[in-house]
């Protein structure tokens, strides 16, 4: 499962190497076979993952799996906004107990989702905010999720830009409004595999966010990008992204590997020795 893409191109330097910033691989269709997913995706060129969490028993599934290539992985603790009318007192102390891991770089997923409405909106701004200040209370930059909640997520966000060290927006499809007032709060943005799917919908936000503010991510075991679309995603597919998001810019792939890696490193603390 997700053989390496076949193309050429550059995999980063030891100094900066190539992460997928976003997956989830205690996904039950990735779980049991996550360390042949990391071989397969260092034969493609990505070094390590970010591993995320979005409950606390993904949370702590992610731990372990960290625990046993803490080189090639790194976690992120959070409550997905679609736990938000779920989280109890108990759950956020233990949230925050889990951000003094070693193996944890951010506190996500959080944020908000007006397009499922799984948990009502008054608790979904309630849970983003609560984590929010677990964020600035551990000295970690955030990971956000907005579906159909841009204008809110920013906003929210805008309360806290003097004490948050920095975050991402993940997987963004939304404005260009959003973008531009995500990116002067001191945002990352992030695209998955959707910019290959065809429409050039999103064409336009790639050439606006600029190379120094973005990242890479596969949000596996979602989006599989074209050619792969329609099959379970992995982490062996970030190439893909990239070189599209390459062709959309007019730059080198090894131009946008290479500043995405380095933007993965300043805002997750990714480092790597030339061993690993």
């Amino acid at each position: 499962m997700g053989e390496p893409p076949t193309e050429e191109g550059s995999v980063g330097s030891v100094e900066t190497p190539l992460w997928d910033t976003h997956a989830h691989l205690t996904d039950p269709r990735l779980e049991p076979i996550w360390r042949e997913i990391l071989d397969n995706a260092r034969a493609a060129g990505v070094h390590g993952v970010i591993n995320i969490g979005t409950d606390l028993n993904s949370c702590r599934k992610a731990l372990l799996q960290a625990e046993g290539i803490p080189e090639r992985m790194r976690v992120t603790v959070g409550l997905h906004p679609h736990e938000a009318g779920r989280i109890t007192p108990e759950d956020l102390r233990t949230l925050k107990e889990m951000t003094r891991s070693r193996h944890v770089v951010a506190v996500g997923e959080i944020g908000l989702d007006y397009h499922h409405m799984r948990s009502g909106k008054d608790d979904q701004i309630a849970a983003f905010r609560l984590q929010l200040e677990a964020a600035v209370e551990s000295d970690l930059p955030v990971v956000v999720h907005s579906r159909d909640a841009e204008g809110d997520v920013v906003e929210m966000i805008g309360e806290f830009r003097d004490r948050l060290k920095g975050g991402v927006l993940h997987c963004y499809t939304g404005g260009l409004a959003e973008a531009k007032m995500a990116l002067e709060l001191g945002l990352y943005v992030s695209f998955t595999g959707i910019v290959t799917f065809g429409d050039g919908s999103l064409d336009g936000l790639v050439r606006y966010v600029p190379l120094d503010r973005l990242l890479l991510e596969t949000d596996s075991p979602y989006l599989a990008p074209v050619p792969y679309r329609g099959k379970i995603n992995t982490p062996a597919y970030l190439p893909v992204i990239a070189r599209r998001i390459a062709g959309i810019k007019s730059i080198d792939y090894d131009e946008v590997v290479g500043i995405a890696s380095r933007n993965a490193g300043r805002l997750f603390g990714l480092t790597v020795t030339p061993d690993s």
